[in-house]
């Protein structure tokens, strides 16, 4: 089975880390670009599961480390 490394990037996370990630091939979502500055953790979360389809939230917490 094939996984895909995805990284969401909080409001304190200057932009020029997300492009080169994405330059390097990585999914990348930033707080600032989804409308979410000022959302709390579970705001984020709850985001990232409706974007990467998670089925079960509870598996999304098992994988999320919030930095």
């Amino acid at each position: 089975m094939s996984q895909t490394i995805r990284f969401h990037l909080d409001e304190n996370v200057n932009g020029a880390i997300a492009d080169g990630l994405r330059r390097r091939g990585l999914d990348v979502t930033t707080t600032p670009e989804e409308g979410l500055i000022g959302a709390d953790d579970e705001e984020q979360l709850a985001f990232l599961i409706l974007i990467w389809e998670c089925l079960e939230p509870e598996e999304m917490c098992d994988r999320v480390e919030f930095l």
